[in-house]
Formats: C-alpha cells, sequence, structure tokens
C-alpha cells in the first residue's frame, strides 16, 4: 500500500491530523479578531476535507522552513570554516 492510502485509511492519524488543523484554525481565527479589536468567539470547526487541506499546507510551509532553516545553517558554518571561526 503506497504511503498516501495509509495516511487516508489510518484512523488515528488521520484524526491527529484533522485536530491539529482544527485547533489551529481556530487559534488563527481568534488571534486576528482579537488583532482587529473584536472579541474572540466560538469558531466553526472546519469539516474533514477543510482540515485535511489546512494541515497539508502546514505541513508544506514546515517542510520548505526546515529546509531553508538547513540551508542557512549550512552556509553559516561553511563561511565560518572559510574565516576560521569555530563552527
Amino acid at each position: 500500500m503506497e504511503p498516501q492510502g495509509w495516511a487516508r485509511e489510518n484512523k488515528f492519524f488521520n484524526d491527529a491530523v484533522i485536530a491539529g488543523a482544527r485547533a489551529y484554525h481556530r487559534t488563527e481565527v481568534n488571534l486576528r479578531r482579537r488583532l482587529l479589536g473584536l472579541e474572540p468567539q466560538s469558531v466553526k470547526p472546519l469539516d474533514p476535507k477543510q482540515a485535511i487541506d489546512v494541515a497539508t499546507s502546514i505541513m508544506g510551509e514546515l517542510i520548505l522552513f526546515m529546509l531553508a532553516g538547513a540551508a542557512v545553517a549550512f552556509e553559516y558554518n561553511r563561511c565560518g570554516a572559510l574565516l576560521g571561526r569555530p563552527g
């Protein structure tokens, strides 16, 4: 079975991803309301398809930030080695 099929069929994984995406959405909406000077209120939970879309977006951004951070750390260490400073 391919990984995507496993992820779709695994109840624990699916529940964890959906719960995380819903929590992220709830936090984001309430934070935006606070920044606009409005009272936070209860947020309608995302349906499972929307929650999975939000979760995949978050995972994609996380991977990109990790790669960018690794590139910055690599360049910092490489330049430090060229300049003779300890890495």
